[in-house]
């Protein structure tokens, strides 16, 4: 990773704002501002360019040094997953329920008890299913086998409202918050 492309001054800025975050303060404190308390009260001016400038080569060292940390994270995870592939006895195991399972088969019983374990057989859930279960609700509807799930059209209400309608009463639309975004 390339040496930070930041000065001296930022360097122990940004360790004395991490020094100084509180553990449990949650991503979302962090990403929406709600730091001030400890990062400090700077307000900037219409001449800070150099200071923003700064700030912008730290966040996309940062950045890269994540996307880094990542990137290695991954590549270890993938290598973990790869030694469990190869060492995972699988081949073992299926030949082993298959010979079981045979054994179960053959001689028509349903559990067999040892000291060294125990095979069982067991009925398998009892599960609905339909040929057409958009032409069974059609056909069952207002019976107790078909539901009737009364939702707002959200989606509906906004073009309405886009389009110059009134807003229906008991609703009312609000706009989210606005995001914040860094491109570097």
């Amino acid at each position: 990773m390339d040496d930070l492309l930041i000065d001296e001054d930022l360097d122990i800025e940004i360790e004395h704002a991490l020094i100084a975050q509180d553990p449990d303060r949650s991503a979302e404190d962090v990403y929406t501002g709600r730091n001030e308390d400890v990062w400090g009260d700077w307000v900037p001016s219409a001449d800070d360019y150099d200071t923003v400038e700064r700030y912008k080569r730290a966040y996309r060292h940062f950045k890269a040094l994540e996307a880094d940390i990542n990137a290695r994270t991954d590549a270890e995870i993938e290598r973990v997953e790869e030694w469990r592939r190869k060492h995972l006895p699988t081949g073992a195991l299926a030949y082993l329920t298959w010979r079981l399972r045979t054994f179960s088969e053959k001689t028509g019983r349903q559990k067999h008890s040892s000291p060294a374990g125990t095979i069982s057989w067991t009925k398998g859930r009892l599960r609905v299913v339909f040929a057409d279960e958009a032409a069974f609700c059609l056909q069952n509807k207002g019976t107790p086998f078909v539901r009737e799930k009364l939702e707002v059209a959200k989606d509906e209400i906004q073009k309405h409202v886009k389009a110059g309608g009134e807003i229906p009463d008991g609703a009312d639309v609000e706009r989210g918050p606005d995001t914040f975004h860094i491109k570097v």
